[in-house]
C-alpha cells in the first residue's frame, strides 16, 4: 500500500511541475522541446561523426608508425651489412699487409743468401 502511495505522490507532483511549467512556458514548451530534440539529435549525429574520424585516424597513425617501424627496421639491417663489409674489408686490407710483410722476409732471406 505503501508503493501505491508514493507512485500517487510522484504523480502528484509530476502534474504539479506539468503545472508549473506551463504557467511558465505556456505554448513555447512545445517549440522547446522540439529545438532541444533537434540540438540532441546534432550532438549525437556529430559524436557518431567525430568517433568515426577518430577511429580512422587512429587507423592512420598505427599504419604509419607500422610503416617508419619498417623502414627504420630496413634501414638498421642495411646499415649492419654495411659495417660487417666495412670490417670484412679492413679485416682484408690487414691481411693483405701481413702477406706483403711475409714476402718482404722471404725476399730478404733469398737477397741475403
Amino acid at each position: 500500500m505503501s508503493d501505491e502511495l508514493t507512485n500517487m505522490m510522484e504523480q502528484g507532483q509530476q502534474t504539479q511541475i506539468d503545472a508549473i511549467r506551463n504557467i511558465l512556458f505556456g505554448q513555447n514548451m512545445k517549440v522547446y522541446e522540439e529545438e532541444f530534440n533537434r540540438v540532441r539529435k546534432f550532438i549525437a549525429d556529430n559524436r557518431a561523426e567525430m568517433e568515426a574520424n577518430a577511429r580512422m585516424t587512429n587507423e592512420q597513425v598505427m599504419q604509419t608508425i607500422a610503416d617508419l617501424e619498417r623502414r627504420m627496421m630496413l634501414q638498421m639491417q642495411k646499415n649492419h651489412e654495411e659495417l660487417l663489409a666495412a670490417i670484412r674489408k679492413l679485416e682484408d686490407d690487414k691481411l693483405d699487409r701481413r702477406q706483403m710483410g711475409k714476402l718482404l722476409t722471404d725476399i730478404g732471406s733469398h737477397i741475403a743468401l
